[in-house]
């Protein structure tokens, strides 16, 4: 194997590093600051030349305005508008706009952005459970939550009192907006009861209005003279139509000898 060759050392020894000039750095840095300052102050020099030539532009009034209504005014006055935050309003339905920043009637340089805060809409509350409760303590209830009652119907209901509320709508649980309404339906007790009217007539009239009473005819009507010898001559509704409890029945009394001589004889009947 050959022997390894040895590096030769230059004569005058390992190369030396030439010195920077330390002139040159403090040089170049001088005139890197002067380069920033000239480009800063011409900067500064042309914002003021904008600020001093531009004329400023009055920000137009967008409270109370729908928000795409409100974009387009300060469009047209050269202004940028600009959505910061959206709350719920009690006042204002949703999509209005309720505050601005700058303020109405302010000047400021085309171009600037207009902060706006848009409505919400009222906040949402829970629909309270009103079945099983009076009218009245609904009513309470609804306007304990900010809502109000819209209407109530009575309807039968034979396993809820009367007075007391058997459905709502809204649903209990429901969100909706403060303000709303609700309907209710009130039970006006069980269903009344239906017969098929008899034939009344000929009865004396005191006995026929106190068996309709019994049977449970609230609205009876008898009309005609009245005493001892007073029967019914007609009835509404008819015998052999179904009547229920709660309809008017109307009897007419009068007197004559039952049976009349009319069905006896063929002819017509003598009334007194």
């Amino acid at each position: 194997m050959s022997a390894p060759v040895e590096q030769a050392t230059p004569p005058n020894g390992p190369p030396r590093r030439t010195a920077r000039n330390p002139w040159k750095r403090a040089g170049a840095a001088v005139l890197l600051v002067a380069s920033l300052g000239g480009t800063y102050a011409a900067a500064t020099w042309l914002a003021l030349w904008f600020s001093v030539r531009v004329p400023d532009v009055a920000v137009p009034e967008v409270v109370d305005l729908p928000l795409e209504e409100a974009r387009s005014r300060l469009a047209q006055a050269g202004l940028r508008p600009k959505v910061v935050a959206r709350r719920h309003d009690r006042s204002e339905p949703e999509g209005k706009v309720v505050e601005q920043s700058p303020p109405p009637h302010a000047r400021t340089k085309p171009g600037r952005a207009v902060r706006l805060v848009v409505s919400l809409g009222p906040p949402l509350v829970v629909m309270p459970d009103l079945t099983g409760g009076s009218l009245g303590r609904a009513r309470i209830a609804l306007e304990s939550a900010g809502l109000r009652l819209a209407q109530s119907a009575s309807v039968p209901h034979p396993g809820v009192a009367v007075g007391r509320v058997v459905a709502q709508y809204p649903e209990p649980g429901a969100e909706v907006d403060t303000g709303s309404a609700a309907s209710l339906l009130v039970s006006a007790g069980p269903p009344p009861r239906a017969y098929v009217m008899p034939d009344l007539r000929g009865v004396p009239a005191e006995r026929a209005r106190r068996a309709l009473e019994r049977a449970g005819f609230r609205r009876v009507r008898l009309r005609g003279p009245a005493g001892p010898g007073a029967r019914i001559v007609s009835q509404r509704p008819p015998p052999g139509t179904r009547a229920a409890t709660d309809d008017v029945v109307v009897l007419q009394a009068g007197t004559f000898e039952w049976p009349p001589e009319a069905e006896e004889r063929g002819g017509g009947g003598r009334t007194r």
